[in-house]
């Protein structure tokens, strides 16, 4: 499996930091990027430079803010 777009990288740090389990983020990895699921689940994304890992999420933040981020973290899961 080849990955090959930083997005991937990016939206994976945010899923984890907003508490999603690998599961959870190997379903919408896989519905995102149109992977398979067992493909994701086994190599998981996570950015270990830490500032960069901060600043990816923050971009991901800005780019979901305005299509209802805040209201959906609001909802009981």
């Amino acid at each position: 499996m080849k990955i090959d777009t930083p997005d991937y990288f990016a939206l994976w740090s945010f899923l984890d930091n907003e508490e999603f389990t690998f599961r959870a983020i190997a379903s919408a990895m896989d519905f995102a990027f149109n992977l398979k699921y067992k493909d994701v689940y086994n190599a998981n994304g996570l950015i270990e430079d830490l500032a960069k890992r901060e600043r990816e999420i923050a971009r991901i933040e800005a780019i979901l803010k305005p299509l209802g981020l805040e209201a959906c973290r609001a909802e009981e899961w």
